[in-house]
Protein backbone atom coordinates (compact mmCIF):
# COMPACT_ATOMS: atom_id res chain seq x y z
CA UNK A 1 0.00 0.00 0.00
CA UNK A 2 1.08 3.63 -1.19
CA UNK A 3 2.28 5.84 1.98
CA UNK A 4 1.48 8.68 -0.35
CA UNK A 5 -1.34 7.47 -1.83
CA UNK A 6 -3.25 6.85 1.79
CA UNK A 7 -2.39 10.15 3.12
CA UNK A 8 -5.57 12.32 2.26
CA UNK A 9 -7.93 8.95 3.02
CA UNK A 10 -6.12 8.21 6.02
CA UNK A 11 -7.10 12.15 7.18
CA UNK A 12 -10.43 12.06 5.99
CA UNK A 13 -10.98 8.73 7.02
CA UNK A 14 -9.79 10.05 10.79
CA UNK A 15 -12.67 13.03 10.27
CA UNK A 16 -14.99 10.45 9.29
CA UNK A 17 -14.79 8.42 11.95
CA UNK A 18 -14.29 10.73 15.12
CA UNK A 19 -15.78 14.66 13.96
CA UNK A 20 -13.01 15.88 15.75
CA UNK A 21 -14.39 19.48 17.21
CA UNK A 22 -11.90 21.63 16.60
CA UNK A 23 -14.54 24.30 15.59
CA UNK A 24 -17.34 26.13 17.83
CA UNK A 25 -20.14 24.38 15.12
CA UNK A 26 -20.03 20.72 14.55
CA UNK A 27 -17.44 19.31 12.07
CA UNK A 28 -19.68 17.11 9.99
CA UNK A 29 -21.91 19.20 8.78
CA UNK A 30 -19.24 21.89 7.26
CA UNK A 31 -18.09 18.25 5.89
CA UNK A 32 -21.34 17.42 4.70
CA UNK A 33 -20.82 21.24 2.44
CA UNK A 34 -17.60 19.51 1.69
CA UNK A 35 -18.58 16.41 0.21
CA UNK A 36 -20.84 17.78 -2.03
CA UNK A 37 -18.53 20.19 -3.41
CA UNK A 38 -16.28 17.32 -4.38
CA UNK A 39 -18.75 15.14 -5.59
CA UNK A 40 -20.00 18.13 -7.76
CA UNK A 41 -16.91 18.80 -9.11
CA UNK A 42 -16.35 14.55 -10.14
CA UNK A 43 -19.59 15.17 -11.97
CA UNK A 44 -18.38 17.62 -13.85
CA UNK A 45 -14.51 16.71 -14.59
CA UNK A 46 -15.11 12.98 -14.83
CA UNK A 47 -15.78 10.35 -16.79
CA UNK A 48 -15.32 7.65 -14.58
CA UNK A 49 -18.50 6.10 -14.31
CA UNK A 50 -17.87 4.41 -10.80
CA UNK A 51 -18.70 7.61 -9.19
CA UNK A 52 -22.49 6.50 -10.24
CA UNK A 53 -22.02 2.54 -9.14
CA UNK A 54 -20.80 3.08 -5.44
CA UNK A 55 -24.29 3.60 -4.19
CA UNK A 56 -25.62 0.65 -5.91
CA UNK A 57 -22.53 -1.94 -5.85
CA UNK A 58 -21.88 -1.22 -2.07
CA UNK A 59 -25.92 -1.53 -1.22
CA UNK A 60 -26.16 1.85 0.36
CA UNK A 61 -28.99 2.80 -1.82
CA UNK A 62 -30.97 0.11 -0.35
CA UNK A 63 -30.02 1.00 3.27
CA UNK A 64 -31.43 4.57 2.21
CA UNK A 65 -34.53 3.01 1.54
CA UNK A 66 -35.18 1.20 5.01
CA UNK A 67 -33.84 4.47 6.17
CA UNK A 68 -36.27 6.37 4.26
CA UNK A 69 -39.22 3.86 5.68
CA UNK A 70 -38.41 3.88 9.25
CA UNK A 71 -38.06 8.06 8.98
CA UNK A 72 -42.01 7.87 7.21
CA UNK A 73 -43.02 5.52 10.01
CA UNK A 74 -41.39 7.91 12.59
CA UNK A 75 -43.58 10.82 11.38
CA UNK A 76 -46.66 8.52 10.80
CA UNK A 77 -46.24 7.58 14.77
CA UNK A 78 -45.70 11.03 16.09
CA UNK A 79 -49.24 12.25 13.96
CA UNK A 80 -51.26 9.36 15.42
CA UNK A 81 -49.68 10.51 19.27
CA UNK A 82 -50.84 13.64 18.74
CA UNK A 83 -54.22 12.92 16.97
CA UNK A 84 -55.13 9.93 18.49
CA UNK A 85 -53.44 10.19 21.94
CA UNK A 86 -53.31 13.54 22.73
CA UNK A 87 -49.51 13.75 22.34
CA UNK A 88 -47.59 16.38 23.25
CA UNK A 89 -47.56 19.18 20.32
CA UNK A 90 -43.74 19.85 20.94
CA UNK A 91 -41.90 18.97 17.64
CA UNK A 92 -38.11 19.76 18.98
CA UNK A 93 -38.02 15.27 19.87
CA UNK A 94 -39.10 14.65 16.26
CA UNK A 95 -36.52 16.79 14.33
CA UNK A 96 -33.92 15.58 16.12
CA UNK A 97 -34.82 11.95 15.08
CA UNK A 98 -35.64 13.34 11.31
CA UNK A 99 -32.34 14.67 11.77
CA UNK A 100 -30.36 11.69 13.07
CA UNK A 101 -32.12 9.53 10.48
CA UNK A 102 -32.28 11.51 7.39
CA UNK A 103 -29.35 13.79 7.55
CA UNK A 104 -26.50 12.40 9.21
CA UNK A 105 -27.14 9.19 7.97
CA UNK A 106 -27.06 10.45 4.24
CA UNK A 107 -23.79 12.46 5.18
CA UNK A 108 -22.07 9.22 6.78
CA UNK A 109 -23.37 7.45 3.59
CA UNK A 110 -21.60 9.94 1.22
CA UNK A 111 -18.36 10.13 2.81
CA UNK A 112 -18.40 6.51 2.96
CA UNK A 113 -18.93 6.66 -1.04
CA UNK A 114 -15.91 9.02 -1.16
CA UNK A 115 -13.75 6.68 0.81
CA UNK A 116 -14.50 3.73 -1.25
CA UNK A 117 -14.13 5.67 -4.28
CA UNK A 118 -10.48 6.64 -3.11
CA UNK A 119 -9.92 3.03 -2.38
CA UNK A 120 -10.68 1.67 -5.43
CA UNK A 121 -9.37 4.22 -7.65
CA UNK A 122 -5.80 4.09 -5.68
CA UNK A 123 -6.19 0.20 -6.28
CA UNK A 124 -6.16 -0.51 -2.41
CA UNK A 125 -8.22 -3.46 -1.02
CA UNK A 126 -10.55 -4.30 1.57
CA UNK A 127 -7.72 -5.37 4.04
CA UNK A 128 -6.02 -2.25 3.34
CA UNK A 129 -8.92 -0.30 4.60
CA UNK A 130 -9.10 -1.88 7.76
CA UNK A 131 -5.34 -1.15 8.01
CA UNK A 132 -6.02 2.60 7.91
CA UNK A 133 -9.15 1.71 10.60
CA UNK A 134 -6.54 0.31 12.99
CA UNK A 135 -4.15 3.08 12.68
CA UNK A 136 -6.75 6.09 13.31
CA UNK A 137 -7.95 4.08 16.35
CA UNK A 138 -4.00 3.76 17.36
CA UNK A 139 -3.99 7.75 16.56
CA UNK A 140 -7.09 8.84 18.76
CA UNK A 141 -5.50 6.17 21.46
CA UNK A 142 -2.39 8.35 21.36
CA UNK A 143 -4.46 11.32 21.36
CA UNK A 144 -6.36 9.61 24.53
CA UNK A 145 -3.12 8.77 26.79
CA UNK A 146 -1.73 12.21 26.43
CA UNK A 147 -4.68 13.79 27.35
CA UNK A 148 -4.97 11.93 29.84
CA UNK A 149 -1.24 12.25 30.87
CA UNK A 150 -1.14 15.93 30.15
CA UNK A 151 -4.27 18.11 31.65
CA UNK A 152 -4.02 21.45 29.45
CA UNK A 153 -3.59 19.04 26.40
CA UNK A 154 -6.99 17.91 27.44
CA UNK A 155 -7.81 21.55 27.75
CA UNK A 156 -7.71 22.22 24.62
CA UNK A 157 -9.06 19.33 23.05
CA UNK A 158 -12.56 19.95 24.90
CA UNK A 159 -12.59 23.80 23.97
CA UNK A 160 -15.47 23.01 21.47
CA UNK A 161 -16.41 19.29 22.54
CA UNK A 162 -19.57 20.93 23.56
CA UNK A 163 -21.71 21.83 26.94
CA UNK A 164 -21.14 18.20 28.44
CA UNK A 165 -17.94 18.98 29.45
CA UNK A 166 -19.03 21.76 31.64
CA UNK A 167 -20.60 19.48 34.45
CA UNK A 168 -18.03 18.79 36.36
CA UNK A 169 -18.81 15.08 37.22
CA UNK A 170 -18.26 14.40 33.69
CA UNK A 171 -15.16 16.41 32.95
CA UNK A 172 -13.85 14.17 36.13
CA UNK A 173 -14.85 10.75 34.32
CA UNK A 174 -14.56 11.41 30.72
CA UNK A 175 -13.40 13.16 27.71
CA UNK A 176 -9.94 11.68 27.15
CA UNK A 177 -9.76 12.71 23.22
CA UNK A 178 -10.86 13.99 20.20
CA UNK A 179 -13.92 12.97 18.56
CA UNK A 180 -17.16 14.77 18.78
CA UNK A 181 -18.58 11.97 21.19
CA UNK A 182 -16.46 10.32 23.71
CA UNK A 183 -19.21 8.54 25.50
CA UNK A 184 -21.10 5.06 24.55
CA UNK A 185 -20.84 5.29 20.51
CA UNK A 186 -16.91 6.19 21.21
CA UNK A 187 -16.65 2.91 23.15
CA UNK A 188 -18.35 1.13 20.27
CA UNK A 189 -16.37 2.46 17.34
CA UNK A 190 -13.12 1.98 19.82
CA UNK A 191 -14.18 -1.89 20.46
CA UNK A 192 -14.74 -2.73 16.83
CA UNK A 193 -11.05 -1.26 15.65
CA UNK A 194 -9.97 -3.25 19.16
CA UNK A 195 -11.82 -6.26 17.10
CA UNK A 196 -10.40 -6.11 14.07
CA UNK A 197 -6.79 -5.73 15.52
CA UNK A 198 -7.64 -9.10 17.42
CA UNK A 199 -9.61 -11.20 14.38
CA UNK A 200 -6.78 -10.51 12.44
CA UNK A 201 -4.07 -10.88 14.79
CA UNK A 202 -1.67 -13.43 13.11
CA UNK A 203 1.93 -14.92 14.36
CA UNK A 204 4.44 -13.98 11.34
CA UNK A 205 6.95 -12.63 13.29
CA UNK A 206 7.41 -11.59 17.26
CA UNK A 207 8.18 -7.92 15.51
CA UNK A 208 5.06 -7.94 13.81
CA UNK A 209 3.10 -9.55 16.81
CA UNK A 210 4.69 -7.03 19.55
CA UNK A 211 3.24 -4.59 17.03
CA UNK A 212 -0.19 -5.30 16.83
CA UNK A 213 -0.47 -5.87 20.90
CA UNK A 214 1.03 -2.41 21.36
CA UNK A 215 -1.50 -1.06 18.80
CA UNK A 216 -4.38 -3.33 20.60
CA UNK A 217 -2.80 -1.88 24.45
CA UNK A 218 -3.21 1.99 23.06
CA UNK A 219 -6.46 1.29 21.83
CA UNK A 220 -8.23 -0.64 24.90
CA UNK A 221 -6.66 2.48 27.04
CA UNK A 222 -8.77 4.44 25.28
CA UNK A 223 -11.50 2.67 26.24
CA UNK A 224 -10.98 2.60 29.24
CA UNK A 225 -10.54 5.67 29.86
CA UNK A 226 -13.85 6.89 28.26
CA UNK A 227 -16.13 4.17 27.32
CA UNK A 228 -16.27 0.64 28.98
CA UNK A 229 -18.94 -0.56 26.38
CA UNK A 230 -15.80 -1.17 24.03
CA UNK A 231 -14.76 -3.41 26.90
CA UNK A 232 -18.03 -6.06 26.04
CA UNK A 233 -17.08 -5.58 22.48
CA UNK A 234 -13.66 -6.29 22.47
CA UNK A 235 -14.34 -9.31 24.62
CA UNK A 236 -16.37 -10.52 22.19
CA UNK A 237 -14.02 -10.25 19.44
CA UNK A 238 -11.69 -12.30 21.47
CA UNK A 239 -14.41 -15.34 21.87
CA UNK A 240 -14.75 -15.23 18.36
CA UNK A 241 -11.36 -15.45 17.13
CA UNK A 242 -10.71 -18.04 19.26
CA UNK A 243 -13.81 -20.53 18.58
CA UNK A 244 -15.61 -18.85 15.03
CA UNK A 245 -14.84 -20.49 11.69
CA UNK A 246 -16.61 -21.69 9.00
CA UNK A 247 -16.29 -25.00 10.01
CA UNK A 248 -19.50 -25.71 11.86
CA UNK A 249 -18.35 -28.54 14.14
CA UNK A 250 -14.81 -27.08 15.00
CA UNK A 251 -17.31 -24.29 15.93
CA UNK A 252 -19.65 -26.12 18.32
CA UNK A 253 -16.51 -27.39 20.23
CA UNK A 254 -14.61 -24.55 20.82
CA UNK A 255 -17.31 -21.80 21.49
CA UNK A 256 -18.41 -23.02 24.84
CA UNK A 257 -14.76 -24.01 26.06
CA UNK A 258 -13.70 -20.00 24.92
CA UNK A 259 -17.06 -18.98 26.90
CA UNK A 260 -15.81 -21.03 30.00
CA UNK A 261 -12.21 -18.88 29.38
CA UNK A 262 -13.76 -15.63 29.67
CA UNK A 263 -15.55 -16.31 32.32
CA UNK A 264 -13.04 -17.75 34.71
CA UNK A 265 -10.93 -14.77 33.53
CA UNK A 266 -13.53 -12.51 34.42
CA UNK A 267 -14.15 -14.07 38.13
CA UNK A 268 -9.98 -13.83 38.78
CA UNK A 269 -10.49 -9.59 38.07
CA UNK A 270 -13.12 -9.26 40.15
CA UNK A 271 -11.02 -8.70 43.21
CA UNK A 272 -9.02 -6.25 41.05
CA UNK A 273 -12.29 -4.47 40.38
CA UNK A 274 -13.39 -4.24 43.95
CA UNK A 275 -9.70 -2.54 45.14
CA UNK A 276 -10.25 -0.41 42.12
CA UNK A 277 -13.53 0.80 43.85
CA UNK A 278 -12.12 2.11 46.84
CA UNK A 279 -8.81 4.39 45.23
CA UNK A 280 -8.76 7.43 45.97
CA UNK A 281 -8.63 8.63 42.62
CA UNK A 282 -12.03 9.70 41.15
CA UNK A 283 -11.24 8.17 37.37
CA UNK A 284 -10.01 4.76 38.50
CA UNK A 285 -12.87 4.62 41.28
CA UNK A 286 -15.17 5.60 38.66
CA UNK A 287 -13.93 3.09 35.85
CA UNK A 288 -13.81 0.38 37.95
CA UNK A 289 -16.95 0.81 39.52
CA UNK A 290 -18.44 1.14 35.69
CA UNK A 291 -16.64 -2.08 34.73
CA UNK A 292 -17.93 -3.31 38.09
CA UNK A 293 -21.86 -2.53 36.98
CA UNK A 294 -21.39 -3.80 33.67
CA UNK A 295 -20.32 -7.21 35.21
CA UNK A 296 -23.06 -7.44 37.37
CA UNK A 297 -25.33 -6.82 34.84
CA UNK A 298 -24.19 -9.58 32.99
CA UNK A 299 -23.12 -12.09 35.60
CA UNK A 300 -25.46 -11.40 38.69
CA UNK A 301 -23.77 -14.19 40.70
CA UNK A 302 -20.74 -12.15 40.55
CA UNK A 303 -19.12 -10.82 44.18
CA UNK A 304 -18.69 -7.83 43.20
CA UNK A 305 -19.05 -5.00 46.00
CA UNK A 306 -22.20 -3.83 45.30
CA UNK A 307 -22.20 -0.85 47.55
CA UNK A 308 -19.46 0.91 46.07
CA UNK A 309 -21.36 0.16 42.07
CA UNK A 310 -24.49 1.83 43.86
CA UNK A 311 -22.67 4.67 45.08
CA UNK A 312 -21.64 5.65 41.61
CA UNK A 313 -25.16 4.67 39.92
CA UNK A 314 -25.98 8.35 39.57
CA UNK A 315 -24.58 8.20 35.78
CA UNK A 316 -24.02 4.60 35.81
CA UNK A 317 -26.50 2.68 34.14
CA UNK A 318 -24.89 -1.08 33.42
CA UNK A 319 -26.50 -1.77 36.93
CA UNK A 320 -30.14 -1.58 35.99
CA UNK A 321 -30.19 -1.37 32.73
CA UNK A 322 -32.39 -4.04 31.72
CA UNK A 323 -34.22 -4.06 34.89
CA UNK A 324 -35.46 -0.33 34.80
CA UNK A 325 -37.36 -0.29 31.75
CA UNK A 326 -41.18 0.94 30.63
CA UNK A 327 -43.05 0.54 27.18
CA UNK A 328 -45.39 2.61 25.51
CA UNK A 329 -49.28 1.44 26.91
CA UNK A 330 -51.40 0.92 23.98
CA UNK A 331 -51.35 -1.75 21.84
CA UNK A 332 -51.00 0.05 18.77
CA UNK A 333 -47.56 2.32 20.08
CA UNK A 334 -46.59 -1.17 21.41
CA UNK A 335 -46.37 -2.69 17.91
CA UNK A 336 -45.84 0.55 15.52
CA UNK A 337 -43.93 3.02 18.20
CA UNK A 338 -45.01 6.15 19.71
CA UNK A 339 -42.70 8.36 17.42
CA UNK A 340 -40.55 9.49 20.75
CA UNK A 341 -36.93 8.99 21.33
CA UNK A 342 -36.72 8.68 24.99
CA UNK A 343 -32.71 9.01 25.39
CA UNK A 344 -32.94 12.54 26.98
CA UNK A 345 -35.74 13.57 29.76
CA UNK A 346 -38.63 13.80 27.72
CA UNK A 347 -41.84 15.11 28.55
CA UNK A 348 -42.82 11.60 28.39
CA UNK A 349 -41.55 11.42 31.84
CA UNK A 350 -39.25 8.56 31.29
CA UNK A 351 -35.52 8.41 30.09
CA UNK A 352 -33.66 5.31 29.09
CA UNK A 353 -30.19 4.94 27.34
CA UNK A 354 -30.96 1.60 26.05
CA UNK A 355 -30.74 1.41 22.69
CA UNK A 356 -33.51 -1.20 21.95
CA UNK A 357 -36.03 0.71 24.18
CA UNK A 358 -35.82 3.81 22.29
CA UNK A 359 -36.13 1.95 19.50
CA UNK A 360 -39.41 0.79 20.56
CA UNK A 361 -40.75 3.78 21.59
CA UNK A 362 -39.98 5.15 18.09
CA UNK A 363 -40.68 2.24 15.83
CA UNK A 364 -42.54 0.00 17.94
CA UNK A 365 -41.81 -3.98 17.99
CA UNK A 366 -42.67 -4.18 14.50
CA UNK A 367 -39.80 -1.52 13.08
CA UNK A 368 -37.64 -2.35 15.79
CA UNK A 369 -37.56 -6.51 14.72
CA UNK A 370 -37.40 -5.39 11.40
CA UNK A 371 -34.21 -2.99 11.36
CA UNK A 372 -31.96 -5.51 13.21
CA UNK A 373 -33.52 -8.34 10.69
CA UNK A 374 -32.56 -5.98 7.28
CA UNK A 375 -29.02 -5.37 9.27
CA UNK A 376 -28.50 -9.29 9.82
CA UNK A 377 -29.11 -9.73 5.88
CA UNK A 378 -27.06 -7.85 4.81
CA UNK A 379 -24.23 -9.64 6.91
CA UNK A 380 -25.49 -12.76 6.20
CA UNK A 381 -25.88 -11.76 2.38
CA UNK A 382 -22.28 -11.71 1.90
CA UNK A 383 -21.08 -13.99 4.92
CA UNK A 384 -19.89 -17.28 2.99
CA UNK A 385 -18.06 -15.42 -0.36
CA UNK A 386 -15.12 -14.20 2.17
CA UNK A 387 -12.00 -15.56 3.56
CA UNK A 388 -12.13 -16.96 7.17
CA UNK A 389 -10.52 -13.67 8.72
CA UNK A 390 -13.23 -11.46 7.58
CA UNK A 391 -16.13 -13.99 7.94
CA UNK A 392 -15.47 -13.72 11.52
CA UNK A 393 -14.83 -9.77 11.12
CA UNK A 394 -19.11 -9.92 9.41
CA UNK A 395 -19.98 -11.84 12.27
CA UNK A 396 -18.51 -9.59 14.80
CA UNK A 397 -19.91 -6.25 13.38
CA UNK A 398 -23.16 -7.52 13.73
CA UNK A 399 -23.09 -8.82 17.46
CA UNK A 400 -21.40 -6.06 18.33
CA UNK A 401 -24.53 -3.86 16.76
CA UNK A 402 -26.65 -5.72 19.26
CA UNK A 403 -24.09 -5.41 21.95
CA UNK A 404 -24.08 -1.66 21.53
CA UNK A 405 -27.70 -1.38 21.57
CA UNK A 406 -28.39 -2.23 24.80
CA UNK A 407 -26.43 1.04 25.90
CA UNK A 408 -27.15 3.27 23.07
CA UNK A 409 -29.20 4.40 20.50
CA UNK A 410 -27.80 3.00 16.57
CA UNK A 411 -29.18 5.63 14.03
CA UNK A 412 -27.01 9.00 13.49
CA UNK A 413 -23.71 10.03 13.93
CA UNK A 414 -21.31 8.27 16.74
CA UNK A 415 -17.83 6.55 15.93
CA UNK A 416 -19.20 3.06 15.73
CA UNK A 417 -22.27 3.53 13.01
CA UNK A 418 -19.71 4.89 11.08
CA UNK A 419 -16.86 1.78 11.67
CA UNK A 420 -20.45 -0.41 11.33
CA UNK A 421 -21.11 0.78 8.35
CA UNK A 422 -17.83 1.40 6.76
CA UNK A 423 -17.33 -2.67 7.25
CA UNK A 424 -20.44 -3.87 5.68
CA UNK A 425 -20.62 -1.50 2.82
CA UNK A 426 -16.89 -1.56 1.85
CA UNK A 427 -17.02 -6.15 1.97
CA UNK A 428 -20.00 -5.96 0.09
CA UNK A 429 -18.10 -3.32 -2.62
CA UNK A 430 -15.28 -5.42 -3.20
CA UNK A 431 -16.98 -8.23 -3.25
CA UNK A 432 -19.53 -7.60 -6.20
CA UNK A 433 -16.57 -6.12 -8.02
CA UNK A 434 -14.32 -8.92 -7.73
CA UNK A 435 -17.28 -11.18 -8.71
CA UNK A 436 -17.78 -8.56 -11.58
CA UNK A 437 -13.92 -9.27 -12.38
CA UNK A 438 -13.99 -13.04 -12.24
CA UNK A 439 -12.48 -13.27 -8.77
CA UNK A 440 -8.86 -12.14 -9.86
CA UNK A 441 -8.38 -9.27 -7.75
CA UNK A 442 -9.00 -11.10 -4.36
CA UNK A 443 -9.21 -8.41 -1.93
CA UNK A 444 -11.37 -9.74 1.03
Amino acid sequence: MSIKKSIPIFAFLFITIFEPPFLPIPLIYLQAVFDFIYIFTIFINSRNKIKLRIFDNSEMNKYLYLVIMLAILLTVDRLVDIIFFNGDLSSSNWLKSINQLIVLTFIEFVNISIIIRCLHINKFKFNDLLYMIVNVGVLQGIISIFAFIFPKFRTILLTFAGDIYTNSWMLERRGYGFSLSLLDGFGFGMGLIAGIIIINLEYSSLKNTICQLIKLFIVIFSITVNSRTGLIITAVAVILKISISKDLRSTLIKLPISIIIFYIVILALIPLINAGMGSTNINVSWMCSDIGGLIKAFFPSANINTTAVQAQMTSNPYYNLISSVEFPNSVYQLLFGMGWQVYEGSRIGYRSDNGFINMIWMFGFIGTIFYYLYNLYIHLKILFKVKNSTFVLLIFNFISLLIYSIKGRPLGYSSGIVIFYLVIFSATYFIHMNIKDGGVNDTI
